[in-house]
């Protein structure tokens, strides 16, 4: 994030659910100073995004993330309701705002069971390629 060693952050740590089951843990990063109040926030009806867009006036322009299958432990055993072992798909992402600068890191723990994800790529055809 791009951070002094000093400089404070707002850490979430939430639990989503899909359907009335636990679907995924995700802990987020954020610099406090570019949200601040977030942690007062009421995130049961509201994502994150739609917070930061709607409150703080930011568009997350990109992101990068890093997906691996790993084995679930705890906590995610308890809070998810699954055995250990289970396979999780671990994502981690870092946010950007137009500009370039990190708003977000995050560390997510997804359900193997229950969620798939599609990947979409595509290239910009530049005018002296056509």
């Amino acid at each position: 994030l791009r951070l002094a060693p000093d400089e404070p952050v707002t850490v979430l740590e939430r639990l989503r659910f899909v359907l009335g089951l636990p679907i995924l843990v995700v802990t987020s990063y954020l610099p406090e100073r570019l949200c601040p109040g977030l942690v007062g926030e009421d995130f049961t009806r509201r994502s994150l995004y739609h917070l930061l867009r709607d409150k703080y006036h930011y568009r997350i322009a990109r992101a990068k993330r890093i997906m691996e299958a790993v084995a679930a432990a705890e906590p995610e055993v308890s809070l998810l309701g699954i055995k250990p072992g289970a396979p999780l798909m671990l994502i981690r992402s870092t946010a950007y705002l137009e500009d370039g600068t990190p708003l977000e890191y995050f560390v997510s723990r997804h359900r193997g069971d229950r969620t798939q994800f599609i990947v979409e790529s595509s290239t910009r055809v530049l005018a002296k390629d056509a």
